[in-house]
């Protein structure tokens, strides 16, 4: 809402019952810091002088790790472009290079209009909604010096693929906030001898 970062706001909340009986809570939160400055880049052949075999296209995510005692990491989001449908793809938690390497896929009749997905799917075509990667900084909220049990979020900074997608089975990172460990974001579906 154009707040700048590192601000205390306070809220007053009220809420009435058809009783008409007030409850009333005060908070206060510091807003989190501004989106990290993200670089996209999409290696979709080998360097010069580099084999093609065992090459693997990627999209690489840099970023320049914020230092603020507030910050707990980032979440790297993976979205359906225009359609405002996101999940979490990876966590970075703070103390970590700010460097991700994600590997991709090009497909053919990727778009992110609806027209085009019609068209191409009325032609017979295998279609595709485009996706976009979306990277927040996550912070703790400190609300009478304790840290709160929820988190704040700053803007977030959107990176949209084009016909290339996401390889969510060969993704292998913290895939959720509680994370210890990394984990495969999904595996490939192998089905049942009896299938």
């Amino acid at each position: 809402c154009g707040l700048r970062p590192n601000r205390t706001i306070h809220f007053s909340v009220e809420a009435f019952n058809c009783d008409s009986e007030l409850v009333h809570a005060d908070f206060q939160a510091v807003t989190p810091p501004s989106a990290p400055d993200v670089v996209m880049t999409k290696v979709t052949t080998p360097l010069a002088q580099e084999s093609v075999a065992g090459f693997r296209p990627m999209a690489v995510l840099d970023w320049v790790p914020q230092e603020n005692p507030l910050i707990e990491g980032h979440a790297v989001y993976l979205g359906l472009a225009d359609i405002q449908a996101i999940r979490l793809l990876c966590y970075v938690p703070r103390g970590e290079a700010g460097h991700l390497e994600l590997p991709i896929e090009h497909k053919n009749y990727t778009n992110s209009e609806d027209a085009m997905l019609l068209k191409d799917y009325w032609e017979k075509h295998e279609v595709h909604q485009e996706q976009e990667l979306i990277v927040a900084t996550r912070t703790a909220c400190i609300s009478g010096g304790k840290k709160m049990g929820y988190h704040l979020e700053s803007p977030a900074s959107y990176h949209r693929l084009g016909p290339w997608l996401i390889l969510t089975d060969s993704v292998k990172c913290l895939t959720s906030f509680e994370s210890k460990y990394p984990s495969y974001v999904s595996r490939p579906v192998t089905p049942a001898w009896t299938q």
